[in-house]
């Protein structure tokens, strides 16, 4: 309700005098105001009482009237006058403009979308005038529905154009005492970088205006405050494709909008590009895409070409026919951009064989020196491969030399993904064989519960089997009470399962027909070759594994992944860690359960292992400790750890966030 006692009421302002209030925010109210001589309208922007005491918000103010008096365009609102009232508050004479804000427009809208002709051309004049904006090196920094103003003009094919309103927060690019963390904004509409507290620029803009298509077109902006906290959604989650949410949606339309939503700046397009792009799907909104158009372009018979397309056509045919009859055998012959798209299932034949497991005094020499070569280019205090490696006599484990022969079988190409293993949990709750409780194993006691972290159990004897904490670097899986089920989010669907148990990991190959491989057959397909690494001599780099990823520069890490970033990727995606057979992950990503015992040395033995379980140490004693052999590096392990010697320990009820699995198969 507007208060008549408002000592602005009546009052002149550069020949206009205030008539009422239009609106109010929580900095500044906004008046009507009519030229005395010309009958003319104008809107009068002050800053609140309150907010006037605040120097911060005074500061917001001028420096929406610096962004507005910098561009001159037809989607922003013209500033005519900057001054100071006689009470001391700042002041901006600017244009009229009657209307409806498209927030409003969309309440009214039944089902709260709006057609799509009209959408995409909201979204192409906001992105004009954003081309203005960013030129003149001016962000705008709080894009959303309630901001985008709709005026009526005949003159537009969609019988409106649109006002950008509110340049309150905007941020003037050489404005370098503006800072750059904690930046304002509507947490339904920021961009991954501004909920991080990075530095911004032009392509912010663009992520909120991604935002808005989405709930132009769908009824609602990518992610809801229905759970969780939203900007670690915008950082953390991949939005659901518009399509699926809107099946009538033309795919190249969806596949726009996520471009606009693209985590990385550098991935999404310019302003200029979205205007542009959004006008050509105006036109021709049932467009394919490009990924449906290439192979009908490059193979469709035209005229003589028709032989070359049998010439082509037929061969890739072949292949998709052995790629389905015998994937293990297709994927080792195939380069790594294309092994990565076959499905995780798959798994490559390993020829049987001998190898001399264990090191020798050179490899481990070589091992030492490289440890304490590592540590001198660490400062003192981050020095820690000579403690680990030297001090804690982890080399001492992989002393003993033995001869071992092994039989053919087939391993899994990939660790085991957060989505096999939920849905393997799917089943598991189906039949009654686990159970959910809020309730976690202690990370230093493991018989003391901690409460508030939900835990998967198994019923028969109470084992700990997953812990469903959802760090946002390596979690992703929840529990669905409601529904009984497993639900994984988007983006972690392909990333390695961790925090399970040794009797999950078991479990999980035997509901497969697989069993977990036992070290040796770990080292065998790690080594073959005489290869130090999974992938030959080489030193670790960061295209070789995903090791030492601790968040920021400052700690031990040598690979440190983008801020925001999960500290784990997709499995198979780093693109030089592969064995000589096709397997992938072998030195990095997560350390991996085996199905043997672990003891400090093997036995020492001349003999040669016939079977993969021949020879392998015995179940441990009541009072001894139950501890798994664990192979591989992790992210949150030292770059040593990913050789294919190296050999580790955990308990076997243990739930670790460097831990995950792959099964074997034995060739019948």
């Amino acid at each position: 309700m507007i208060d008549s006692r408002d000592p602005l009421l009546g009052q002149v302002v550069d020949r206009f005098r205030i008539e009422r209030e239009l609106g109010r925010g929580g900095m500044g109210v906004v008046y009507l105001a009519r030229h005395e001589e010309l009958g003319s309208l104008a809107a009068v922007k002050t800053i609140s009482p309150l907010a006037n005491q605040d120097e911060k918000a005074r500061i917001r103010f001028i420096r929406e009237a610096k962004a507005l008096g910098k561009v001159h365009a037809e989607g922003l609102v013209s500033i005519h006058n900057v001054g100071e009232l006689p009470n001391g508050s700042p002041y901006i004479l600017m244009e009229y403009v009657e209307g409806q804000n498209l927030g409003a427009r969309l309440k009214e809208s039944s089902p709260s979308r709006l057609p799509l002709d009209l959408a995409l051309s909201i979204v192409a004049q906001v992105a004009t005038t954003l081309t203005k904006l960013h030129a003149q090196g001016v962000i705008h920094r709080d894009l959303k529905p309630d901001n985008i103003m709709l005026v009526p003009d005949e003159h537009s094919r969609s019988g409106m154009r649109t006002k950008l309103l509110d340049l309150g927060i905007a941020k003037l690019l050489e404005d370098n005492a503006t800072t750059q963390t904690n930046v304002p904004g509507t947490p339904l509409y920021m961009a991954p970088e501004s909920c991080a507290g990075q530095r911004v620029d032009g392509q912010a803009d663009i992520y909120s205006l991604g935002c808005v298509l989405y709930e132009l077109l769908c009824g609602r902006p990518p992610y809801l405050p229905d759970g969780g906290n939203l900007m670690s959604k915008h950082i953390f989650q991949r939005p659901e494709p518009p399509r699926k949410r809107v099946p009538t949606l033309p795919r190249a339309v969806s596949e726009f909008v996520l471009e606009l939503l693209a985590r990385e700046p550098t991935e999404r397009p310019s302003a200029t590009e979205v205007a542009r792009r959004a006008r050509a799907l105006l036109i021709e909104p049932e467009r394919a895409s490009w990924k449906r158009r290439w192979l009908w372009r490059h193979l469709r018979p035209q005229g003589t070409g028709i032989r070359l397309a049998y010439v082509i056509s037929m061969p890739l045919l072949l292949f998709i026919l052995l790629a389905l009859l015998a994937p293990h055998q297709v994927v080792r012959l195939l380069p790594r951009p294309l092994a990565e798209y076959f499905p995780e299932s798959v798994m490559v034949r390993i020829p049987g064989g001998h190898f001399i497991m264990g090191s020798t005094v050179a490899e481990r020499q070589v091992a030492r020196d490289l440890a304490v070569e590592l540590d001198r280019d660490l400062p003192k205090e981050k020095q820690f491969y000579v403690q680990n490696y030297l001090v804690q006599d982890y080399l001492d484990r992989e002393s003993v030399i033995r001869t071992v022969e092994l039989p053919a079988f087939d391993i899994d190409r990939k660790e085991v993904t957060n989505e096999e293993f939920a849905q393997f949990l799917r089943k598991e709750l189906q039949v009654g064989r686990i159970v959910v409780k809020d309730e976690c194993p202690g990370e230093k006691h493991p018989n003391i519960g901690v409460k508030g972290f939900p835990c998967v159990y198994r019923t028969v004897n109470g084992a700990p089997y997953k812990n469903l904490y959802n760090d946002p670097h390596y979690g992703g899986m929840t529990y669905k009470a409601e529904e009984r089920s497993f639900v994984v989010s988007p983006e972690f669907r392909r990333h390695p399962v961790v925090m399970v148990s040794w009797q999950a990991a078991t479990d999980f190959c035997a509901a497969q027909g697989k069993r977990l491989p036992t070290e040796a057959e770990w080292e065998y397909v790690a080594r073959r070759g005489d290869r130090r690494f999974p992938w030959g001599a080489e030193r670790p780099s960061c295209g070789h594994s995903v090791l030492e990823r601790c968040g920021t520069d400052g700690e031990r890490c040598a690979c440190t992944p983008k801020i925001g970033s999960p500290k784990l990727p997709n499995v198979g995606s780093m693109p030089l860690d592969r064995t000589l057979d096709g397997v992938l992950d072998m030195g990095g990503s997560v350390s991996e359960w085996t199905s043997d015992w672990f003891v400090i040395k093997l036995p020492e033995s001349s003999t040669v292992l016939h079977s993969p379980h021949q020879d392998a140490p015995q179940t441990p004693s009541p009072n001894q400790p139950r501890y798994r052999v664990l192979r591989g590096g992790a992210w949150n392990e030292d770059f040593l750890s990913a050789r294919g010697a190296a050999r580790f320990r955990a308990p076997e009820d243990r739930l670790l966030s460097g831990v995950g699995f792959r099964c074997v198969r034995e060739v019948q």
